[in-house]
């Protein structure tokens, strides 16, 4: 082979390895920025992951103090209602009391004390005078504190009771019936309730 053969051969093998160091340098080119437009795009995705994650730590932080002001505002209604009830509890208590007390002044009820009273001289009495045994009517009828009851229809019938000549003094028993001045007892199912 001559000369100008290698030498031309040899010009050959420097452009083929010329073309390939350009062509492989343009390839790394491509992918490096190939890779620096991923990576962009990773760091954009992780700043908008990150404002929703601090969106998100704001929305709960005000999630939290709201609860709070919830809890706040729950334990000053809680406050207010045992204030309210003890206040009606209170205003019961006086309404009870100017009760009994109006029921003391007035003549025509008989109060738990006298009821007894009663009974106690009636049983003295019996005692004494050897009267035979008691009618079915006025037998002892067990009695609890609130045996006189207030309420409209006791009030109705003592006024009714009050228009004849005589005032009479009915007391209504624990049990519902009627224990009148003659000292009879008149039943809830003997006299039935008006209404």
């Amino acid at each position: 082979m001559d000369s100008a053969q290698l030498l031309w051969i040899i010009v050959a093998i420097i452009v083929v390895l010329a073309v390939i160091a350009v062509l492989l340098f343009v390839a790394r080119r491509r992918k490096d920025e190939a890779a620096r437009r991923k990576a962009a795009e990773i760091r954009e995705k992780a700043r908008e992951e990150d404002l929703a994650a601090r969106d998100r730590e704001a929305k709960a932080s005000r999630a939290a103090a709201d609860a709070q002001r919830a809890e706040v505002e729950a334990e000053r209604l809680r406050r207010e209602a045992s204030q309210q009830r003890s206040e009606a509890q209170e205003v019961r208590t006086r309404t009870q009391e100017e009760l009994r007390k109006a029921d003391s002044l007035d003549p025509d009820v008989r109060t738990s004390q006298e009821a007894r009273e009663d009974r106690q001289s009636r049983r003295d009495a019996d005692t004494t005078s050897a009267t035979p045994a008691r009618d079915v009517t006025d037998r002892e009828v067990p009695r609890r504190e609130d045996d006189v009851r207030h309420d409209d229809e006791v009030r109705q019938a003592d006024t009714a009771h009050q228009a004849g000549p005589f005032r009479r003094r009915d007391a209504v028993q624990g049990d519902g019936s009627v224990r009148h001045d003659d000292d009879t007892v008149t039943r809830q199912d003997e006299h039935p309730r008006r209404r």
